[in-house]
This record gives structure tokens, C-alpha cells and sequence, in this order.
């Protein structure tokens, strides 16, 4: 990949389309592996540069980036920026915003975005996986129905 990256894009075009958004995307979730937050918002920065526009996958990866090392504000921050340039959230994107809402004890958040995905893929869709489900389970009462006016 740092191969790629450091060929002159005019010289070997033949390889510039490598360097595309599945590409940079991965190289992003691997930073997590690693806790690699400054490389990977290098990555996304040079991909703008190269006009690969990130992706809900690319945002989500980042965003899991993000919550691993800990920087929970940032991750919401990638998560709005997500929003404004108009790209749809998928449940990878929501589980991860979960986790960031129930590391910040913002329950009233986690039951606006499990109402979300229930709109969106029904109850069972929604609680498949979740890492409410699995990491949280005082979530789980917050977000009872006869519970939603205390869950903020």
C-alpha cells in the first residue's frame, strides 16, 4: 500500500486505480488494530486529496478507529460529517455510534438510534448483534419501552 501511495500517479497510471476507496477504507480499519488514530485521519485526508470520497464503510471504520482510541468526541464528530456530506449510516454505523453513547452513559442517544434501527430493520434486525446487547446490558433496561422517559 505505501508503494502505491508513493508512485507518481503520471508516470505509472496503470496503478492509479488501485488506490480507490475499497483500498483506503481497509488500510483505515486496520489502524484499529493498532490504535493508529493519526494515520488514519492521514488516509482520509490524502484521500480527498486524490478525490476518493469516502463511503459509509470508510466513515465507519473511521468512526471504529476512533472509539478504540478512546477519542469518543471525535468519533462524533466523523459521525456528523458523515451526516452533512449525505451518506447513509448502515447497523455497522450504528452499533459503533452505540458504543460511543454507552461509553459516554448518553442512554437517551442509544434509544434514539435503537428506535432508529428498528424503523429501519424491524426489532429483531436491530438487537441482532448489537453491542448494547452484547457489552451493555443495563442498556437494555434503559431502552424497554415503559423506561424510555427515564432513559435520557
Amino acid at each position: 500500500f505505501d508503494w502505491l501511495r508513493s508512485l507518481n500517479q503520471q508516470m505509472h497510471p496503470q496503478y492509479a486505480g488501485l488506490l480507490d476507496v475499497f483500498t483506503y477504507t481497509t488500510m483505515i480499519a486496520q489502524c484499529t488494530n493498532h490504535m493508529h488514530l493519526p494515520t488514519a485521519l492521514e488516509l482520509v485526508q490524502e484521500m480527498r486529496q486524490r478525490n476518493v470520497s469516502p463511503n459509509t464503510h470508510t466513515y465507519s471504520s473511521m468512526l471504529n478507529v476512533c472509539v478504540k482510541a478512546g477519542e469518543l468526541d471525535l468519533a462524533l464528530d466523523v459521525f456528523e460529517q458523515m451526516l452533512q456530506e449525505g451518506l447513509q449510516p448502515n447497523l455497522v454505523t450504528y452499533n459503533t455510534l452505540l458504543e460511543v453513547y454507552a461509553k459516554r452513559g448518553m442512554w437517551g442517544k442509544a434509544v434514539g438510534v435503537l428506535d432508529t434501527l428498528e424503523q429501519q430493520v424491524g426489532r429483531a434486525g436491530a438487537w441482532a448483534g448489537c453491542y448494547c446487547r452484547q457489552q451493555c446490558p443495563a442498556v437494555l433496561l434503559c431502552c424497554s419501552k415503559q423506561d424510555r422517559g427515564r432513559a435520557s
